[in-house]
């Protein structure tokens, strides 16, 4: 493959991850090549890397806004995600609870 044909490909990609909602399979399946391919060249090619992760960013910014949108007509749902995601350092975060198990007689942890 020449270098033309492999920035054209790279090019066309870019294009259709948007257009695939950052699926990678359906991405490569479209530009028919392996999968592979996607993560050797964003392995070679930091620019090529860059502008995948750009439009990742902004697919993320375009799903937010819904989320504020949502928030905004009062979606009980969305709130409560966007506490649970936003506002953890205020509290809102649910809880596990641990239990640890018993060691057997005669078992002792060592301290690394």
């Amino acid at each position: 493959m020449t270098e033309q044909t492999i920035q054209q490909k790279k090019k066309k990609f870019l294009e259709l991850l948007e257009k695939n909602t950052l699926h990678i399979g359906n991405t490569c399946k479209a530009l028919n090549v392996a999968r592979s391919w996607y993560y050797r060249n964003t392995e070679k090619d930091p620019e090529f890397k860059e502008q995948c992760e750009f439009i990742k960013e902004s697919f993320v910014d375009t799903v937010e806004s819904y989320l504020f949108k949502n928030i905004q007509k009062g979606c009980v749902t969305s709130i409560i995600f966007f506490l649970k995601t936003r506002a953890k350092h205020r509290g809102y975060v649910e809880k596990e609870q641990i239990e640890f198990a018993k060691l057997p007689k005669g078992f002792e942890l060592n301290e690394i």
